[in-house]
């Protein structure tokens, strides 16, 4: 029991250490999806977690609004990652917003 106690606390304290030093960077991430195209900065991803339960997974979007809603390997010939998207995803920089999800407990 202790250590799901301490594995949680390790959790919050170094998920807020993280958001403290990203904050920075993760607006002018938002600020440039923002300018880049239309649409939301966050994309959400429904998910299976721990027991079953179900949540949202975000991460800051990285296509085009007009994609369609199919696995990202399924798109072949079509270029609907964003320029930003593509250096996010390469730098990983698109999975920052991860740090809410481990906030909340998912």
């Amino acid at each position: 029991m202790y250590e799901r106690i301490w594995k949680r606390a390790f959790d919050i304290l170094g998920a807020v250490f993280l958001l403290a030093l990203a904050c920075i960077p993760m607006l002018v991430v938002a600020l440039l999806i923002k300018l880049e195209s239309p649409g939301p900065v966050l994309f959400k991803q429904l998910r299976v977690g721990r027991h079953s339960k179900p949540f949202y997974l975000y991460k800051f979007r990285s296509m085009r609004v007009d994609t369609p809603e199919v696995a990202s390997n399924d798109l072949h010939g079509h270029n609907y990652v964003t320029f930003i998207g593509r250096i996010m995803r390469k730098t990983s920089v698109d999975e920052l917003p991860q740090l809410f999800n481990i906030l909340k407990g998912q």
